[in-house]
């Protein structure tokens, strides 16, 4: 996706294009890999029965198996610097429902953010620390969730949900607002590009660095059900500084 806006005086117009990335901890991977390792150990996992949905703003954006889902679609295609947008991703225990029995899970959602060119490649001179991605105005839910700085980079951001998720039930949005820092429309990022002379004079066009790009946004919600949790984090998650004991999550 594509579009061009012109540049008027200080208004800077973005346009949001969202991708998602849905997996639901792994599960097609991951029994892959598991099954040439112990077939005891898959079964012990029961992969199988772990389901899972990615929500935003009290819609499903995506389920196991799907990574069709698009996030920020309310936007309406242009992202005002400065403004918050209200941006409420949360994971759904999609269990105990139909055929499916009810299983505890543990969840961790994994965010990424980046920007994108005119040509609609990755930009990676452009800096994804201004998307702000923020639970009413702190970093994230701090409640609920725990950030696990040894996973995470300026583009990527992992947050593991601290207590148990029963059969249907949603945890807590890890991040509830969206806003572009409005820094992108200061002085510090307005390109001076020289051009012609006419009519005698040097004709100088001013362009901001950010004008004409695209922020790009992921969300990817990962579960495990709690038998052999520590086991699971290890094995399929591959962290080593997250266990769980008594129903409660921790990173170390």
């Amino acid at each position: 996706m594509k579009s061009y806006k012109n540049l008027s005086k200080r208004t800077l117009a973005l346009i949001a294009i969202a991708v998602l990335l849905f997996t639901s901890g792994g599960i097609m991977a991951t029994r892959a890999m598991l099954s040439f390792t112990s077939e005891n150990l898959d079964s012990e996992f029961e992969l199988d029965h772990i389901y899972v949905q990615l929500w935003e703003n009290d819609a499903r954006v995506g389920m196991r198996g799907d990574d069709n889902g698009k996030l920020l679609q309310y936007m309406e295609g242009e992202v005002q610097p400065g403004r918050v947008y209200e941006e409420r991703i949360y994971g759904l225990n999609n269990t105990g429902s139909g055929d499916v029995s009810a299983v505890d899970q543990y969840m961790r959602i994994i965010i990424r953010k980046y920007w994108k060119d005119e040509n609609d490649q990755k930009d990676n001179t452009l800096d994804p620390e201004l998307i702000k991605l923020t639970y009413d105005d702190q970093e994230y839910n701090k409640g609920p969730w725990i950030k696990n700085e040894a996973e995470c980079t300026p583009e990527t951001q992992t947050y593991y949900y601290s207590s148990v998720v029963k059969g249907g039930q949603k945890t807590k949005p890890v991040v509830n607002k969206l806003m572009l820092d409005p820094v992108i429309i200061d002085q510090d990022h307005m390109k001076t590009i020289e051009g012609d002379w006419v009519n005698g004079k040097k004709v100088i066009t001013y362009k901001y660095e950010y004008s004409g790009k695209q922020i790009c946004l992921e969300a990817e919600v990962q579960a495990l059900q709690t038998h052999n949790i520590n086991r699971a984090i290890k094995s399929v998650w591959g962290v080593q500084n997250v266990t769980a004991s008594d129903g409660k999550l921790s990173v170390h």
